[in-house]
């Protein structure tokens, strides 16, 4: 059987009872998550992205036990795509606040598609 690998792209500054919720649902359709830290050089984030990557790790130990160590955190710049084929994820994971976020979101899957 393939692993099924998915990438949740954020800035996680900080990460959120929402990412969480994301993390744990992504966790019923993945064997490996990767949380992937979005390094953006113009932006001056609250929390450094070691103290994230602390933060992040630490939440999922607390929240999920062992299923936990299946979320690996990693970081990226540029495209989401491309940090999805870096770590051979299959499945891009996003998170949906309003109907607004998912117009975008499907205009983005099919770019993502395309490309």
């Amino acid at each position: 059987m393939t692993e099924r690998i998915a990438l949740y792209a954020g800035s996680f500054d900080p990460p959120t009872n929402g990412h969480l919720d994301v993390l744990k649902a992504s966790l019923a359709v993945a064997d490996t998550v990767y949380a992937a830290i979005g390094i953006h050089p113009g932006k001056k984030p609250l929390f450094s992205f070691e103290e994230r990557v602390g933060l992040i790790e630490a939440a999922t130990k607390a929240e999920f036990g062992r299923d936990g160590a299946r979320i690996k955190v990693v970081a990226f710049d540029g495209l989401v795509i491309d940090a999805a084929r870096k770590q051979g994820a299959s499945i891009m994971i996003r998170g949906l606040r309003d109907g607004t976020d998912l117009d975008y979101e499907m205009q983005m899957a099919g770019m993502n598609e395309t490309m």
